[in-house]
């Protein structure tokens, strides 16, 4: 009987969940991206100064990480 109850309002409320999946799934792709970035080899062969600066905007997004 419950089990019941609870399969059918789960097929009244699937597109609030589809909607709360896909944005869950979104939010950690976008996550995962600004982590992966500085084990690109692209930003390996640049200039000194933009090394530094993509150093720096490196711990910034660590910062960020922690704080997510």
């Amino acid at each position: 009987m419950l089990f019941k109850l609870s399969v059918k309002n789960i097929k009244k409320s699937f597109k609030d969940y589809a909607i709360y999946f896909l944005t869950l799934i979104l939010g950690v792709a976008i996550f995962y991206v600004f982590n992966a970035i500085d084990s690109q080899t692209a930003m390996m062969n640049v200039s000194k100064s933009t090394s530094q600066m993509l150093e720096v905007m490196n711990q910034l997004l660590s910062g960020v990480s922690v704080f997510v």
